[in-house]
């Protein structure tokens, strides 16, 4: 079997110019942000690295920019 690479979020905003980042389960869970992601999106904004934020979440009653705003994301 072949070695997979390891890659950084260094490595992604240099080699694409637009991130896709899934809600439920990178950036946030059930409980809560999940570890790091307030620090991901930072990072983002500073370097002014354009993404989105998706989800496949069929949850109408959430606003998702209220939400990910309640977490500080």
């Amino acid at each position: 079997m072949d070695r997979i690479n390891k890659i950084t979020i260094e490595k992604l905003m240099a080699n694409y110019s637009v991130l896709l980042l899934d809600a439920y389960g990178v950036l946030v869970h059930s409980s809560g942000a999940l570890p790091g992601a307030a620090r991901l999106i930072d990072s983002l904004n500073r370097n002014k690295k354009a993404y989105y934020i998706v989800t496949n979440d069929v949850d109408k009653s959430l606003q998702p920019t209220y939400y990910l705003d309640s977490l500080n994301l």
